[in-house]
C-alpha cells in the first residue's frame, strides 16, 4: 500500500476536525463517538488514531485550527489599546469581532464548542484544564482592555472594569449560543450589533 503524502495526511486531519466540530455542535461532546467522527470524515477509525489519541485532542485542534488564527489579531490589539482615546479603538475591534462571527460560521462554532457545548467530568483533567485556560484567556483579554479604558478615564463613573469585562463576555457567550441554536432566530444585524452597542454605551463615556 502506498504511503500517504503530506498533503493527503493534512486533508484527513482537517476532515476529522471538521467532522468532529460539526458533531460536537449538533449532539454534544459526550454523545459523539469516534466511529461517528471517522464515518463523517470518510475515513477509518484507525485513521482517526493516526492523528488523535482521543476526542479531547480534537477539541484542542479545533481551537488551534478554527479559532486561534482569527482571534489572535483581535486579541493582540485589545491587549495593546492606544493610550490616546482607547475607546475608539476598542469599539472598532468589537465591531471586527462581531463581523468575524457574522461572516465565519466555523469560528462561531469553535467558540460555541470551547465555551459552552462541553459536557466533561472532573476525571478529564487535561481537557478541563485546557478549557479553563481558554476561558481565562478571553476573560483576561477583556479585563486588560477595560482596565485600559478605566485608566484613560473613558469608563462612566461607578463602572467597575472587571465587572464590565465579565458582562461583555457573558453577552458574547449568550449571543453565540443563540446564533447556533437550531431553534433560534438570532440575527447579527438585528440582535447582535444593537445589544453590544447598548452595552458599550452603558459603560463608556464616548
Amino acid at each position: 500500500m502506498a504511503r500517504k503524502t503530506k498533503a493527503e495526511k493534512e486533508k484527513t486531519y482537517q476532515a476529522l476536525i471538521e467532522a468532529a466540530a460539526e458533531l460536537f455542535r449538533c449532539q454534544g461532546f459526550t454523545a459523539t463517538t469516534l466511529n461517528e467522527i471517522a464515518e463523517r470524515a470518510g475515513v477509518t477509525r484507525g485513521a482517526f488514531y493516526g492523528h488523535f489519541s482521543d476526542k479531547s485532542e480534537v477539541i484542542q485542534a479545533i481551537w488551534e485550527e478554527q479559532a486561534l488564527p482569527f482571534f489572535e489579531p483581535i486579541r493582540e490589539i485589545l491587549q495593546n489599546l492606544p493610550d490616546e482615546n482607547p475607546a475608539q479603538a476598542f469599539r472598532q475591534q468589537i465591531n471586527n469581532l462581531l463581523e468575524l462571527f457574522e461572516d465565519n460560521n466555523i469560528v462561531g462554532r469553535a467558540f460555541f464548542i470551547i465555551m459552552h457545548n462541553m459536557e466533561i467530568s472532573d476525571k478529564d483533567e487535561r481537557l478541563l484544564g485546557f478549557l479553563k485556560d481558554k476561558y481565562r484567556l478571553y476573560e483576561n483579554v477583556l479585563c486588560c482592555a477595560y482596565n485600559k479604558l478605566s485608566d484613560a478615564g473613558q469608563l462612566k463613573n461607578g463602572i467597575n472594569p472587571e465587572h464590565a469585562a465579565l458582562g461583555f463576555l457573558y453577552i458574547l457567550i449568550g449571543m453565540i449560543n443563540m446564533a447556533l441554536m437550531p431553534f433560534g432566530d438570532f440575527d447579527f444585524q438585528r440582535d447582535g450589533y444593537p445589544v453590544f452597542e447598548h452595552h458599550l454605551n452603558s459603560v463608556l463615556k464616548q
